[in-house]
C-alpha cells in the first residue's frame, strides 16, 4: 500500500504530534444510533449555549471530528458586515498549521462550488485534485468543508482533515449537512439575539442620550427591522398581558394563520397539550426572574389542524423593577430535519432487527457494517467482516454457468440490483444454499456510493420443495396403481377379445386344413394380417398399461389434443359403461385447441375423473345414469367438463375432496388418492380445476388448461 509522501523538511514524527499515529486501513462505519447521539449532542449544545457563541462552536467541532473520526479542524464564520472570513475556533492545530491548513481549500474547485451549492465539499471525491502539493505537506489524506447555512445562504465552514483516507456514505452526508444548517441557525439567532441586546440597552438609556444618538437608534431600528422582514426565521414579539404585538411573515406562513386571524387565537392554543406542559414549567421560570430565555423543540398546531415540527428560541425584555415587559420568540421549522432523522433512526432498527442478512459495503465492494442476521446466517462476527472484500468469502460451487456473472454486472449496472443464488461455506465449514440481492445506493451526482447485499439461507426450504416434490410423485405413482383396479374388466375385455378372435381364426384354418379345404393364397394372407393386427392391438393395451402404471416423474410440456385424447380413454373404459349400464354423451368442440400438456398426465386426469363418475354413479339406483363429456375453447385456454348425473357433492367436504387420503367411499380398496393426483398434474400443466353441483343433481369437474401458443 502507497506511503504518505511527505516534502522534504517536514518531520513525520511532528505530524503524529498533531493528527496521531498514521493508519491507512481505519475505516468508521456508516451512520447509526451513535451518529445520532452526536447530532443530538450537538443539538442540545447550541440550546444551551447562553450568550456565548465561542463555547458551542467549539464543541460542535469537538463532537463533529469524534463523528467522523478526524484529528484536526476549525471553525469560519463570515462577518456580516464586510462579509471577510474570520476564524472563530481551531482543534489540534497551531497557527502555521492554521495557515498550511487554510492553503487546501483555497486550492480546490469544490470549495468555491459549496459556497454557491450549500453542499458538502469532499476534496478526496474531486479528481482533478488529488492532495498531491498542499495537502500532502500537512500529512491530509482527507478533508471536508461543511457548509454552515442559514437560509439560501453559506455564512461560514466547518473544516476538518485526517491523515487516514475516508469514505463517506450516503448518511453521513446528510448528518454533516444538517450540523451546518443547525449551526445555521444557531448563529443567525446569536447575532439576533446580540443585536436585541444592543437595542434594549439603547432603550433604557436617558432622553437626552436618545436626542443625541437619534442617527444609531435610527439604524438600530433599521438593523431590527431586517431582521424582522428577513424569511430565516418566524419572529414573534408578545405581551405576558395583551398577547401579540406583532409577528412577522415567515412566523404567519410557519402556523398557517394571517395577521388579522391570530387576534383571535392565543399562543397557548397553538401548542398541543403535550407540549404546552413543559413550555410553560419554562415560562414560570421567567416570570419569577429566574432565567431570561429558554429553547426547546415542540409542535405547532397550524390552521389546518396538522402538526409542524419547530424549534422555538424565547427571551425576554424586563421593566426596570424586573417585571417581563414583553417576550421576543424566534421560530425555526424543523419538520424536515425531523424527518431525517427519524428516517435515518428507522432504517438503523430494520438493519438491526431484519431476519434477512445485510451487508453494506462501499464503492470497491469492502465491507463497512453488517447486521445480527449476516452474523447468525455466516457464522463470522462484525469484527471479523468489516474492512475484508464482500467478494473474498468462499462460494463453493454455483449451478450457473459463467455467463450468469456477467449477467449480474449487466444487470446492477443497467436496474440497479440483481437476485440469484449461489452455494457458500459458513465459517464452521458448513455449506449452505444462499439466496442474495445485490442493491447499489447512488449519490446526488448518480455516482455509486454502497452496496447493500441481503442474503437469506434457503438450504432448507429447498429441501421441503423436494420433498414435496418426492412425494407428489409418490402419491401420483399409488394413485396410478389404485386406478388399475377399476380398470382391470376394461383390461381384460380388451386383451381376451383379440385374443378370442384369433383363436376363433386359428380353429378355423385348422378346421379347413384337416377337411383339406383350400383357402387360396390371398384368402390365407388376409386371415394372417387379421390375426396380425389383433395381436398389435393387445400389445398396445399391454403397452399402454404399463405406462400407465409407471407414469413419468417429470412431465414434458407439449401440445396435445384433448378431444383425441378424451375419446381414447372412453374407448378404453367401453366396457365399464356397459357394465355399469352408463350412457355416454360427447360435447366435444369440433374446432378445439390444442392444449398444453402431457400426453400420459392427460390420459390419466380424464381416466380418473371418468372412474369417479362411475363410482359415484354406482351410488344411486335412478334410471338413465348418463356421463356427459364437454370441451370448448375459451379466451387463451381450453375447457373440460366431467358431468355426472348422481348425488352431487356435499358442501362440507368439498374443499377436502381434493386433499390425498381423503375418500367418501366407504370401500376398503378405495385409497382416495384419484382427485388428488388429478390436481397436482392439472397445476402441473399450469391449468385449474373446480368442483360444482350441476343442475341434474350430480357433479361436475371443470379442468381449464392453457391453449398451446396462449
Amino acid at each position: 500500500m502507497e506511503k504518505n509522501r511527505v516534502k522534504p523538511g517536514v518531520d513525520p514524527g511532528e505530524l503524529d504530534k498533531v493528527f496521531g499515529p498514521y493508519d491507512e486501513r481505519k475505516m468508521r462505519q456508516p451512520v447509526g444510533i451513535h451518529e445520532l447521539e452526536i447530532l443530538n449532542r450537538i443539538i442540545a449544545a447550541t440550546n444551551d449555549s447562553g450568550d456565548s457563541l465561542l463555547s458551542p462552536l467549539e464543541k460542535v467541532l469537538e463532537m463533529t471530528l469524534e463523528l467522523l473520526g478526524f484529528e484536526c479542524g476549525e471553525v469560519y464564520l463570515l462577518d456580516e458586515r464586510s462579509g471577510t472570513a474570520e476564524l472563530v475556533c481551531t482543534r489540534n492545530l497551531d497557527p502555521e498549521q492554521v495557515k498550511l491548513l487554510d492553503m487546501v481549500p483555497a486550492k480546490m474547485e469544490p470549495y468555491s462550488k459549496m459556497l454557491v451549492d450549500k453542499q458538502l465539499a469532499i476534496f478526496t471525491e474531486d479528481p482533478s485534485n488529488t492532495l498531491e502539493d498542499v495537502a500532502r505537506v500537512a500529512g491530509i489524506q482527507a478533508a471536508v468543508s461543511i457548509p454552515i447555512v442559514s437560509v439560501d445562504q453559506v455564512i461560514g465552514a466547518i473544516n476538518a482533515a485526517s491523515r487516514n483516507r475516508y469514505s463517506f456514505s450516503s448518511e453521513e452526508k446528510l448528518i454533516l449537512l444538517s450540523i451546518g444548517q443547525v449551526v445555521g441557525t444557531f448563529v443567525e439567532k446569536a447575532r439576533i439575539m446580540e443585536s436585541l441586546r444592543e437595542e434594549k440597552q439603547l432603550l433604557t438609556t436617558s432622553i437626552a442620550e436618545l436626542k443625541a444618538t437619534g442617527e444609531a437608534l435610527r439604524k438600530s431600528e433599521q438593523r431590527l427591522r431586517s431582521y424582522f422582514d428577513q424569511p430565516l426565521v418566524g419572529v414573534v414579539i408578545a405581551s405576558p398581558v395583551t398577547g401579540w404585538i406583532a409577528v412577522n411573515d415567515r412566523f404567519c406562513g410557519i402556523v398557517g394563520y394571517t395577521w388579522e386571524e391570530l387576534q383571535a387565537v392565543k399562543w397557548e392554543d397553538l401548542t398541543p397539550p403535550e407540549d404546552l406542559e413543559r413550555e410553560m414549567l419554562q415560562y414560570d421560570r421567567i416570570i419569577r426572574g429566574e432565567t431570561d430565555g429558554y429553547s426547546l423543540e415542540k409542535h405547532y398546531i397550524k390552521k389546518d389542524g396538522s402538526l409542524v415540527d419547530i424549534e422555538i428560541s424565547t427571551a425576554c425584555v424586563r421593566k426596570e423593577d424586573g417585571s417581563v415587559d414583553y417576550f421576543v420568540g424566534l421560530i425555526q421549522d424543523i419538520t424536515e430535519r425531523k424527518g431525517a432523522e427519524e428516517k435515518i433512526a428507522l432504517a438503523a432498527e430494520i438493519f438491526e432487527r431484519s431476519a434477512v442478512g445485510m451487508a453494506v459495503t462501499n464503492a470497491d465492494r469492502v465491507i463497512q457494517r453488517v447486521n445480527p442476521a449476516f452474523v447468525e446466517i455466516t457464522g463470522y462476527s462484525e469484527e471479523e467482516v468489516v474492512g475484508r472484500d464482500i467478494r473474498t468469502f468462499e462460494m463453493v460451487r454455483t449451478d450457473q454457468p459463467i455467463q450468469y456473472f456477467d449477467e449480474m454486472g449487466n444487470s446492477i449496472e443497467e436496474k440497479g440490483r440483481f437476485e440469484g443464488t449461489v452455494w457458500k461455506r459458513r465459517k464452521n465449514g458448513e455449506v449452505y444454499l444462499e439466496d442474495f440481492i445485490i442493491t447499489e445506493i447512488r449519490g446526488p451526482e448518480g455516482k455509486i456510493e454502497q452496496y447493500v447485499r441481503s442474503i437469506r439461507d434457503i438450504t432448507e426450504e429447498v429441501k421441503l420443495r423436494e420433498e414435496k416434490v418426492r412425494l407428489q410423485d409418490q402419491i401420483a405413482r399409488m394413485s396410478r396403481v389404485a386406478s388399475l383396479g377399476a380398470l382391470s374388466g376394461g383390461i381384460v375385455h380388451e386383451i381376451t377379445q383379440p385374443l378370442n378372435a384369433i383363436k376363433v381364426i386359428s380353429d378355423g384354418l385348422h378346421l379347413l386344413y384337416k377337411k383339406d379345404v383350400e383357402l387360396g393364397k390371398e384368402k390365407m394372407m388376409e386371415n394372417m394380417i387379421k390375426i396380425s393386427r389383433l395381436i398389435d392391438r393387445v400389445d398396445d393395451t399391454i403397452r399402454h398399461i404399463r405406462s400407465f402404471a409407471n407414469g413419468i416423474k417429470r412431465y414434458e410440456l407439449k401440445p396435445c389434443g384433448l378431444n383425441q385424447k378424451i375419446l381414447e380413454v372412453l374407448e378404453m373404459l367401453n366396457w365399464q359403461f356397459s357394465a355399469h349400464r352408463i350412457s355416454i354423451r360427447r360435447e366435444l368442440a369440433e374446432d378445439l385447441k390444442m392444449v398444453t400438456a402431457n400426453e400420459n398426465g392427460l390420459e390419466e386426469i380424464i381416466t380418473n375423473l371418468l372412474v369417479n363418475a362411475i363410482t359415484a354413479l354406482d351410488t344411486t339406483t335412478k334410471a338413465g345414469k348418463e356421463i356427459v363429456c364437454r370441451t370448448r375453447n375459451e379466451s387463451g385456454s381450453v375447457a373440460m367438463e366431467i358431468c355426472d348425473n348422481a348425488t352431487g357433492i356435499n358442501d362440507e367436504i368439498r374443499d377436502d375432496i381434493f386433499e390425498p387420503l381423503f375418500s367418501t367411499k366407504k370401500s376398503s380398496s378405495n385409497m382416495g388418492l384419484g382427485l388428488a393426483i388429478v390436481k397436482y398434474l392439472v397445476e402441473s400443466f399450469n391449468g385449474t380445476i373446480v368442483v360444482y353441483n350441476n343442475e341434474a343433481g350430480g357433479a361436475t369437474f371443470r379442468v381449464v388448461l392453457p391453449a398451446d401458443g396462449g
